[in-house]
């Protein structure tokens, strides 16, 4: 406790350590004054005391002498700027763009256009309407096929949320993600069977031309060999996997599946988790090729969480292979 006759003393100086000499040495000089509170020159004990803070005895380092407004305005200044981000992450979030992807194919008599859709997390963000819209640029690529790789769903579920599948004119193949188990598998795809809509749950078929397989979403990647050893490719056709986690790359290459199609990463979705996902996930967004086979994993139509994008971009992806 400071008696009243206390004097207001210089900055106590780090010990054998000028602020000025380090790095952020102007940076340091500023924060001092909060932290030596034992001094008694803490802006928040001068407050108390009623005193009107002194110029303190220092040298100007790099980046200048910034006082008590200038904090303010510091402060409010990035108070504005991740107002701005925000923003503009919101208004990114909303922009579906289209993802080109062409891919070789020897194998196929005629070329087949695809149009995958990803991680749309239909619920109070994503509502029905933003279905319809899909569904409408969706028809517009006149696709042989329509793949959608998991996470439709985010919330209650109800029959006007499947209803625009109906109007899509293709073939229409899903294949559930881990927001399908959180909401009720067994009734999603109970509802699901009410549309055009097959679900691949473990499954393979022939449309197209192709062969087309699909397996569940897989929380470890330890049984992901054995669920896409069910559902391999035999003949010699041109052959897609759909697994809403990218790790089953690695599985379905061995088994001979010429492209994996993927999603559930959303590319980060958000900075910085865009800069951690490149260090942490193998299969982030994007193509990918080893050994002649291709993964695509897309960065998803749709949202999760806040509905921000900042360093990715919602995509509708559209592949043209052969």
């Amino acid at each position: 406790m400071l008696a009243r006759d206390d004097k207001i003393r210089p900055v106590r100086r780090f010990p054998g350590v000028r602020p000025d000499d380090l790095p952020a040495g102007g940076v340091l000089r500023h924060v001092a004054p909060v932290l030596d509170v034992r001094a008694g020159d803490g802006p928040l004990l001068l407050a108390r005391r009623g005193r009107r803070r002194p110029a303190l005895h220092r040298r100007d380092g790099p980046f200048g002498d910034i006082g008590q407004p200038d904090a303010r305005l510091a402060g409010q200044a990035l108070f504005a700027l991740a107002a701005l981000l925000a923003a503009a992450g919101a208004a990114n979030a909303r922009i579906v763009r289209r993802r080109p992807v062409r891919l070789p194919a020897r194998n196929l008599q005629r070329p087949v256009r695809i149009v995958q859709l990803s991680d749309l997390h239909l619920g109070p963000v994503n509502p029905v309407g933003y279905l319809h819209r899909l569904v409408e640029r969706a028809n517009r690529e006149s696709p042989d096929l329509v793949l959608k790789t998991g996470d439709f769903i985010d919330g209650r579920l109800s029959d006007d949320m499947f209803a625009p599948l109906n109007d899509l004119r293709a073939p229409v193949y899903f294949v559930p993600g881990n927001h399908e188990e959180y909401v009720g598998m067994d009734e999603f795809i109970a509802r699901l069977s009410r549309t055009e809509a097959v679900p691949l749950c473990q499954r393979k078929v022939e449309a197209g031309g192709i062969i087309l397989a699909g397996i569940d979403f897989a929380w470890s990647t330890k049984g992901l060999e054995g669920m896409v050893a069910k559902v391999a490719p035999a003949d010699g056709k041109y052959s897609i996997l759909m697994s809403h986690g990218p790790p089953a790359f690695d599985a379905a290459r061995k088994a001979g599946f010429d492209l994996t199609l993927s999603g559930h990463t959303h590319g980060g979705q958000l900075w910085p988790f865009t800069m951690f996902g490149r260090l942490l996930v193998r299969y982030r967004a994007g193509l990918y090729e080893r050994e002649g086979k291709h993964l695509f994993v897309t960065t998803g139509t749709g949202t999760w969480g806040p509905p921000l994008r900042l360093g990715t971009n919602s995509e509708m992806v559209a592949i043209e292979i052969g």
